[in-house]
């Protein structure tokens, strides 16, 4: 009975009272989630290390890359208006919207593909002429991109729904079914088609633990109806028409300037360099950037409702979660960035010891990206579009001007990953000031209105 009464307290002091309304008791479940799936790949790395070569991670994080950066335009980013309407079906057919969107780009991605076929390779910029599976993985990339993109919509469904559960649940098969799906498709071919079709099995299961929760909720209500009637689909869709039309382009300008120098590493500095570079994303980027996103996803829903009711408390909740992911962030990466190139080759193996070189001059960025991510919806769901789009227009031309310098002075990898870093660093810092000021207004344009 003392251990019970002790662990009331304990839960009442962390997540208060009503635990299943805490904001922290909602970061706290979905940060489970995402430690568990990203922990597993995490455990598994060291023997993906083994079992892949760095050629082969080079391959890898180009097709993910470019399914990632096609994935940001596919829904037409209607996923990230999904938790503001006020009323749920509408809600629904916003994230319906977004789903045969991207039924529609992903079929006309695979007619693209059918056409053109090897030459496809080229226009996305993958060089796989030494793989023997390059045809297959071409013809996975549709897939890949629709599995994604219908992964973004559920996400932001369930978020809708605060159903934090299941979107942990989904977090842990993308992590957890993809790793283990590359293990074993490392055990008979070293090439990059396993890490490739690990990945999308990783994301089909995530979807489908996502579409079972969401029914879930529809049973709970009695209400739900599987197919919401088209011209609601079409009503919300031009309701919402400033996220196709701004936030699409942040998204794409967003999602290319993270990918460019995956993209870049190939063609200027060799598919070694690709794959070190791909292997310490994978390894502290990826499970840094996936928990972040988790936090941001809880964040976006508390700044929906807040939006939602005229709640004046939004600048406070920026504040207190900004400071807080500082403070938890900067011994850890402090570290990291001392010891990474030491831990990588112990790790790892010794081949690998260069991505430890390259996540030290990344740490700076790194520490900066993980408190924003949880922040960078801000701007889009106070309907600041024009700001955002601004903003990942400047990166983006800073970050691809950066590598056209390195390829104009020939300067080798780690002089142009080192300056890389401080470019991002510098705008990340930017961001933030951009989205505090952006609250400011908006709190303060509420408080004239009640006047």
């Amino acid at each position: 009975m003392k251990i019970e009464r002790w662990r009331r307290w304990l839960w009442s002091r962390l997540f208060g009272k009503d635990r299943e309304k805490s904001f922290v008791f909602h970061v706290t479940l979905l940060t489970g989630g995402t430690l568990i799936g990203q922990g597993l790949l995490v455990l598994l790395s060291p023997v993906l290390s083994r079992l892949y070569t760095p050629s082969a991670f080079g391959v890898f994080g180009e097709f993910i890359s470019v399914a990632g950066v096609l994935a940001a335009v596919a829904t037409f980013r209607y996923e990230l208006a999904i938790p503001l309407p006020s009323e749920e079906e509408d809600a629904f057919s916003l994230a319906w919207g977004g789903a045969l969107v991207s039924g529609v780009f992903s079929l006309l991605l695979f007619v693209l593909v059918l056409l053109a076929g090897e030459r496809a390779l080229v226009l996305f910029n993958i060089h796989l002429k030494t793989l023997e599976h390059q045809r297959l993985l071409l013809w996975a990339l549709p897939f890949g991109v629709w599995f994604q993109a219908l992964y973004q919509v559920i996400t932001f469904l369930l978020i809708r729904y605060k159903r934090y559960r299941a979107l942990a649940g989904s977090k842990v098969a993308a992590g957890g079914v993809a790793g283990f799906a590359q293990v074993g498709f490392g055990l008979f071919s070293s090439g990059g088609w396993g890490l490739i079709f690990g990945w999308m099995i990783g994301r089909l299961g995530a979807v489908g633990v996502g579409i079972v929760a969401e029914r879930g909720k529809g049973n709970e209500t009695g209400s739900r109806r599987i197919f919401p009637r088209l011209n609601s689909v079409v009503r919300e869709m031009k309701r919402y028409i400033r996220f196709p039309l701004l936030a699409m382009p942040a998204g794409l300008m967003n999602k290319l300037s993270m990918e460019l120098p995956m993209l870049l590493s190939a063609p200027f500095f060799g598919l070694q360099v690709a794959g070190w570079f791909s292997f310490a994303r994978r390894a502290i980027y990826s499970p840094m950037g996936l928990l972040g996103r988790s936090i941001s996803q809880v964040y976006v829903g508390s700044l929906g409702e807040a939006i939602s009711k005229h709640d004046k408390s939004a600048v406070a909740l920026f504040d207190r979660l900004s400071r807080r992911l500082f403070l938890v962030a900067v011994i850890p990466f402090t570290f990291l960035g001392i010891t990474a190139p030491f831990l990588f080759a112990l790790i790892f193996g010794k081949p690998w010891r260069t991505s430890g070189v390259l996540v030290q001059y990344l740490t700076p960025a790194y520490l900066a990206q993980f408190v924003m991510v949880p922040l960078s919806q801000t701007l889009n769901m106070l309907e600041k579009q024009d700001w955002q789009v601004a903003w990942d227009g400047a990166r983006l031309v800073l970050v691809g001007g950066l590598f056209f310098l390195a390829k104009v002075f020939v300067w080798d990898f780690r002089r142009t990953f080192l300056l890389y870093g401080a470019v991002l660093t510098i705008m990340y810092f930017v961001l933030y000031l951009l989205m505090r000021r952006a609250l400011v207004r908006w709190v303060a344009s509420q408080a004239a209105g009640y006047e």
